[in-house]
């Protein structure tokens, strides 16, 4: 299915990579560049495939966000807040702080059939995770920094009325 996938987002004009499982990693990781909007440097998304029967897999859509090695208790509730209002609100969850690990990311999993692959349903949620990645990267970073709270930021933010 991953290779499936790259040929399907080298036609959507994205940079892909397929990583084939090593020692190191003991699974093929379907790497795709998303486009950058608001920020420097885009971020990547990780796809990996996890065959469950003959006819289903779950797939496993990823994008690291970014660490918080120094964060404090109340700002990690203010980003925990903030990732649930987003999450209660958006088509596709979701927004992940592991506090443990003091990292955000977004992460989600669809369970797939093998045997009747849907391009339009890979195409859609790739480019519908591009977009919420880049429509609340910022806002998600201002908060995990502690400049503002999350009230504070998601007022700004332009979908702000919907998140509050």
């Amino acid at each position: 299915m991953l290779s499936h996938l790259k040929t399907l987002l080298q036609k959507e004009d994205l940079t892909v990579l397929l990583n084939k499982a090593s020692e190191a990693t003991p699974f093929d990781i379907l790497l795709v560049d998303l486009p950058a909007e608001d920020t420097e440097a885009g971020f990547r998304l990780e796809i990996s495939e996890t065959p469950q029967t003959e006819e289903l897999s779950l797939v496993q859509f990823f994008v690291g966000m970014g660490a918080y090695e120094s964060i404090d208790s109340r700002i990690e509730a203010e980003l925990l807040q903030a990732i649930g209002l987003i999450n209660s609100k958006i088509p596709l969850v979701g927004f992940v702080y592991n506090p443990k690990l003091k990292w955000l990311f977004f992460r989600n999993v669809l369970l797939l059939s093998t045997t009747e692959i849907r391009d339009y349903q890979l195409k859609e949620t790739v480019w519908m995770i591009s977009y919420l990645v880049s429509l609340f990267a910022k806002t998600l970073s201002v908060i995990g920094s502690g400049t503002e709270s999350a009230e504070e930021a998601l007022a700004k933010h332009e979908y702000g009325k919907v998140m509050l």
